[in-house]
């Protein structure tokens, strides 16, 4: 589907068509560096680029009609080191044997905004921890579907849908933990993805997570966006058709502790114009077992 050659393309009709290919790359991902960079730049010289790209698009619409243009982008074998905390040297890696991007940015002469679309595809993609050993079972093919409505927050064409909506798509996962594996997941959530800014620094009274080996993580705070109150609404929708763990005994004679199975998983998380997020998780079943022996 991401050929130039492919019939799907010249059906959509685009005025012009661009590829990018790239040889297999390492990215390190500390979650609030990488927001502190999409604030600044969407805040700054891109969000003006953009907002500015649409207004001039649809004055071109007026002079020379509807405009379609393609970005096919891949890459062959990328993977990405999430540390535990920003100084860790503890991390998981996500791989892929290779990923591919589609990215268009349409706009409807009926309306004044821009709409832009992005599909990613990455196929053969697993976890492993920072000494190689996988933590899935199989690999998998991961579905991902971007929109973003090119609109300033307070747009009347936000009151009936989101301004950045993702839909990804797993068929199946599993998983296989051992206790330090376990550890370093939490402690990965805990120090880098879901981490907030600390205040103060760490007394000598506060306690870390028994187990865990990770440097505590290093915060830096911004100024730039004190003043931009706007709310920017979003919709992240994450299915997944079977998701499977085993969590292992830490004695490799022993069975395993517990078995978790969970059909039709389903996680949405919305961010309204109030700033109010909401996350709600579905499934269609779950079934969890005692694996020890009686």
């Amino acid at each position: 589907w991401y050929s130039l050659e492919s019939p799907l393309l010249e059906q959509k009709g685009f005025n012009s068509r661009m590829k990018l290919d790239f040889s297999p790359m390492k990215f390190v991902l500390t979650m609030q560096l990488t927001f502190e960079l999409l604030d600044y730049l969407w805040a700054g010289l891109l969000g003006t680029i953009f907002l500015q790209t649409a207004e001039a698009a649809t004055a071109q619409l007026e002079r020379v009609g509807l405009q379609k243009n393609l970005v096919l982008f891949s890459m062959d074998r990328p993977s990405i080191i999430i540390p535990q905390s920003p100084t860790a040297q503890q991390h998981l890696r996500v791989y892929a044997e290779r990923i591919v991007m589609d990215h268009e940015v349409d706009v409807d002469p009926g309306v004044d905004f821009a709409v832009d679309h992005k599909q990613i595809v990455l196929t053969g993609m697993g976890l492993a921890d920072w000494k190689g050993i996988d933590l899935t079972q199989r690999c998998v093919d991961l579905v991902v579907k971007l929109d973003t409505t090119m609109v300033e927050p307070g747009h009347p064409a936000l009151d009936e849908q989101a301004r950045v909506r993702l839909l990804g798509e797993i068929a199946d996962v599993d998983m296989q933990l051992s206790h330090e594996q376990y550890v370093l997941i939490m402690d990965t959530f805990d120090g880098n993805i879901f981490a907030s800014r600390q205040e103060t620094e760490p007394t000598g009274g506060e306690s870390v997570r028994e187990g865990s080996s990770g440097a505590a993580p290093a915060y830096v705070s911004y100024q730039y966006d004190n003043d931009d109150d706007r709310v920017w609404t979003t919709k992240y929708v994450y299915k997944v058709g079977k998701f499977s763990l085993t969590l292992k005994s830490q004695d490799t004679e022993r069975d395993n502790l517990a078995l978790l199975e969970m059909m039709r998983l389903t996680l949405v998380s919305e961010r309204a114009p109030t700033n109010v997020v909401q996350t709600d998780v579905s499934f269609g079943s779950v079934e969890v077992n005692d694996g020890r022996a009686a």
